[in-house]
């Protein structure tokens, strides 16, 4: 259903992200676009990006629509993109056969408590053996990609 390309840790400094057109201007994590593109091609509409951005305290009022931009840019143009606020990511889990690839251990914990497959996301390349490495079948038994 949903999959997630994160940011570098080091640009999650609120200070960077006031910078006009940053997030639009950030490149992809080094395989993103591979790992995107050969997930993307096994799922086809069931891929979709769920991402969380800022509080609107955090003064990013346009994180979402820069977010939402940046992916279509650097991914697909026609990709579904879900805006949430990180602890919303949970509701997007529709069971065990939905993943959810994130950087964040404590998001795939909390994806995981409502039944879906989370992967730790550290590199492209590791994601991807996760999924197509173990050979169950063609797309590793997963009906989604989150």
């Amino acid at each position: 259903m949903m999959m997630l390309l994160y940011l570098p840790r080091q640009e999650r400094r609120w200070d960077v992200w006031l910078i006009k057109d940053r997030i639009y201007k950030l490149e992809l994590m080094p395989g993103a676009k591979k790992m995107f593109d050969t997930l993307y091609g096994m799922y086809g509409d069931k891929c979709e990006i769920l991402t969380g951005i800022p509080k609107p305290k955090r003064g990013i009022l346009t994180s979402g629509e820069d977010k939402t931009n940046w992916v279509h840019r650097l991914l697909n143009p026609d990709i579904k993109v879900n805006i949430v606020y990180r602890e919303e990511k949970p509701n997007y889990c529709t069971g065990k056969d939905c993943i959810l690839i994130d950087d964040l251990e404590k998001n795939i914990k909390a994806w995981e408590e409502c039944g879906g497959t989370g992967i730790h996301f550290t590199n492209a390349e590791d994601v991807l053996d996760k999924i197509i490495g173990s050979g169950e079948n063609e797309s590793n038994g997963y009906d989604a990609v989150c």
